[in-house]
């Protein structure tokens, strides 16, 4: 897209994703603007050579000159216009987005008991599932008890630990977080927590421990 496509598809922008597309645009055809300018502008210095283009036309005629030329003055105005159009293209962004957001906070709040619900209720299936599992591999590690051969392949043994950390990976949230006791006396506690007598820092959630000296595990 040219400054000109780009200027009318920004006058009626309507989305943010939108007006970040056009931003993205304006950034190309800057770079393919600029790569052209290399190609066609004289050298600053006289003891360098000029682009192969350029000598063409100094070894053609006066107007194959003033063509490149022209071409050069037509590239700075349009990179001019483009840097305007990068700025305005931000600014809708911004702007735009905001404007969602507005829109958007009053659904996401109605939607969110039943966002939750489906998480728990999903989670809820997940441990059920876990379970199950680890009833049979605690089966499976009782193999010496019933003097038995160890009952897995070393394949097999890999797969259930690759599964190990699967479970292991930590998933969180990320809720509105307000720093004000008075207001929120339930979710401060959930959402801070003390590690001195005067000072605290935002709940995080646990890492998993690991033996200074450990051979990398091998994915």
């Amino acid at each position: 897209m040219n400054s000109s496509e780009i200027a009318a598809e920004l006058g009626r922008v309507k989305t943010s994703a939108d007006a970040r597309r056009l931003y993205r645009e304006c950034e190309g055809r800057i770079a393919e603007l600029n790569a052209r300018a290399a190609e066609i502008t004289p050298a600053s210095i006289p003891s360098l050579p000029h682009p192969p283009e350029r000598q063409r036309a100094l070894l053609t005629s006066p107007e194959a000159i003033k063509q490149l030329d022209d071409e050069l003055t037509s590239i700075s105005l349009e990179v001019d216009h483009l840097l305007q159009l990068k700025t305005l293209a931000f600014e809708a962004a911004e702007r735009v987005e905001l404007d969602e957001i507005r829109r958007g906070i009053p659904e996401a709040r109605k939607r969110l008991p039943k966002l939750m619900r489906e998480v728990r209720e999903a989670m809820s299936r997940y441990d059920s599932a876990l379970a199950t599992l680890d009833d049979a591999l605690n089966l499976l590690c009782a193999y010496d008890r019933a003097g038995l051969e160890f009952p897995l392949s070393d394949e097999e043994l890999a797969e259930v630990l690759r599964l190990r950390d699967e479970v292991w990976r930590i998933r969180t949230l990320n809720p509105p977080g307000l720093d004000d006791r008075e207001r929120f006396p339930l979710s401060w506690p959930l959402m801070f927590e003390w590690h001195s007598q005067f000072a605290y820092h935002t709940r995080c959630p646990p890492v998993p421990h690991s033996f200074p000296g450990a051979m990398p595990v091998e994915r």
